[in-house]
């Protein structure tokens, strides 16, 4: 975008023949300064966001994990299922 950029510019700033291709050349410099606006913002955003997340997993998250094992009990292990063996029967089989 950039390289496009800078050959659009120095053809924006060479004479044209017709003012149609100036104007043209003029607009396409301008949509690709705005697109790259556009990205420049969205990555200011993303890193801002991952950022906070970054400071809210260090300071929020970790801490209350460390601060289970503290505990006079410590961590408590449930099981999640149980499973019930039921035996076959005769009839079962046939």
């Amino acid at each position: 975008m950039a390289r496009a950029l800078a050959r659009l510019q120095s053809e924006a700033m060479q004479p044209s023949l017709f003012e149609e291709i100036q104007e043209e050349t003029e607009l396409n410099v301008q949509e690709i300064e705005e697109q790259r606006a556009v990205l420049r913002q969205d990555v200011e955003r993303t890193r801002e966001l991952l950022t906070k997340e970054q400071d809210h997993r260090l300071k929020v998250l970790l801490p209350k994990r460390f601060s289970l094992l503290e505990g006079s009990q410590g961590v408590r292990v449930l099981p999640l299922a149980l499973t019930y063996l039921i035996p076959a029967t005769a009839e079962d089989l046939h």
